[in-house]
């Protein structure tokens, strides 16, 4: 049996089968909350919509941990704001920061969201009493690496419903049961992520709920007709 056989995709395999494949929820390296705060002094902390949880250029001495709402992370730019990715509820934001004296790029909240700040010499010394830890982190900074690559890759190898499409699909991983409402909710940070229009994000909204119709319609023609006579409960109410 291939040792490699059942191991997640990497940014590799996605290029080598031209394949656009996020990361899956094995490998997006998600800490535990207990565990993380267990071993470091963290202050919780919680955002408006809107509300910066740090600039770029900002000193680097935390990483963040979401533990509720979403944050966007954008690149610094005089033009206009470049987004960068989206962190949800058991990710880290401020990993790419690690090696800098200041922060890089900009974090915003997009909706009212809870972040542990955690120091980040603090986060160091947990890692080195706890190399489980330490596995999790190193997780989580991989994963947040291909993530990028691979959006990088589908921008120039897909064209936009496709790239909307396997969004959708990261985003379902990540957000089970909510990822169309984060799409509807923010599509147009996330239309600037994809490099796609808002039309795109409209028609994928669109074709959710026209399939949703199809198949609701399908369940009533379903029933049998001796129990739409005698009032009983359709099987898939």
């Amino acid at each position: 049996m291939n040792m490699h056989e059942n191991r997640p995709p990497t940014i590799d395999d996605v290029v080598r089968n031209k394949e656009a494949t996020m990361p899956d929820e094995a490998a997006t390296g998600r800490v535990d909350l207990k565990e993380l705060l267990a071993s470091c002094k963290a202050v919780q902390r919680t955002l408006r919509r809107g509300e910066y949880l740090f600039r770029g250029g900002e000193p680097f001495d935390s990483v963040f941990l979401i533990e509720s709402g979403c944050v966007k992370k954008c690149a610094i730019n005089s033009a206009a704001e470049r987004v960068c990715g989206f962190r949800v509820p058991g990710e880290l934001v401020g990993l790419d920061s690690m090696g800098h004296v200041c922060q890089v790029g900009d974090a915003k909240a997009l909706c009212r969201s809870t972040v542990w700040v955690i120091p980040y010499i603090a986060l160091l010394a947990a890692c080195k009493r706890c190399p489980r830890l330490r596995e999790r982190l190193t997780l989580a900074q991989a994963a947040g690496i291909r993530r990028q690559r691979c959006i990088e890759y589908i921008g120039r190898s897909y064209d936009a419903p496709q790239r909307v499409s396997l969004f959708v699909r990261d985003m379902s991983q990540r957000l089970p049961g909510r990822a169309r409402h984060f799409l509807r909710r923010n599509r147009n940070d996330v239309a600037r992520l994809l490099a796609v229009s808002g039309a795109e994000i409209a028609r994928e909204l669109s074709a959710t709920v026209q399939a949703r119709a199809f198949v609701s319609s399908l369940l009533q023609d379903a029933v049998p007709q001796r129990e739409k006579k005698t009032g009983a409960r359709p099987v898939f109410s």
